[in-house]
């Protein structure tokens, strides 16, 4: 997981990626993904899904780290993600704000489907 920058790059370096076992890992799928938390986080700290190709790490799904990503599906050749975000007057623990994006695998490299908004990325990606 050294291959992606920490939770809180620059800010609390010391802070590291832990799995939880949330993935559907197969060295036979054309996509396959694993879940990676932000150590003693909370539900919006920073996550991030490593992204694989018959079984081999090809990056993350987005350059930038994002909460509030839960993976909602998923075949042997693509992953359905929704992220989500606090609109003004949400509680942090409970963002309203949604969008869909499908990861997929067309022939050379990871491609999304859809757009995120500026909530989910913050411009950093």
């Amino acid at each position: 997981m050294n291959q992606i920058p920490p939770p809180f790059a620059g800010s609390m370096p010391d802070n590291n990626w832990i799995f939880e076992g949330e993935t559907n890992y197969n060295t036979c799928y054309d996509l396959s993904y694993a879940a990676v938390e932000t150590a003693r986080g909370t539900a919006s700290s920073p996550s991030q899904l490593l992204m694989f190709h018959l079984g081999k790490f090809v990056g993350p799904a987005i350059a930038c780290n994002a909460a509030f990503q839960t993976v909602t599906g998923s075949t042997p050749s693509s992953v359905n993600v929704t992220y989500r975000w606090p609109n003004p007057g949400d509680a942090n623990a409970n963002p309203t704000g949604q969008a869909s994006v499908v990861f997929e695998w067309n022939g050379s490299q990871v491609v999304m489907n859809g757009s995120l908004p500026y909530e989910v990325t913050r411009g950093k990606c």
